[in-house]
């Protein structure tokens, strides 16, 4: 299925991981893990008919960490934002891209990335 659409699958950078480890999962520039259930992420909710209070249960959760600032500066290393006297980043307008096809497009984004 992945052939059909041109993307093919790298066995030697290709690791299935599982996220319950106590290790985070790295992809793409963001971490991933799942929460662990802790005191803090139980809330308290009390019945009115038995005046008791009971824990209500909460799924593990995935989180995705994106340090925004390492990314910021990782666009900045390859030319899509720019930062201005106060530091602030903003976007470099790619304007010879208006007329390209959407396949164009992420032709030049990946030579651009890749270097």
């Amino acid at each position: 299925k992945l052939q059909s659409i041109g993307l093919t699958l790298n066995l030697e950078k290709t690791h299935i991981t599982s996220l319950r480890g106590k290790e985070k999962c790295h992809f793409l520039g963001v971490d991933f893990f799942i929460r662990k259930n802790t005191d803090k992420h139980h809330k308290p909710v009390s019945l009115v008919k038995k005046n008791t209070t009971i824990r209500q249960r909460f799924a593990p959760r995935i989180i995705l960490h994106a340090p925004i600032l390492k990314l910021l500066v990782k666009l900045k290393d390859k030319g899509f934002v720019k930062r201005n006297h106060m530091g602030e980043f903003f976007p470099i307008a790619k304007t010879n891209c208006v007329n390209l096809t959407h396949a164009q497009i992420l032709n030049y984004f990946n030579s651009r990335i890749r270097g």
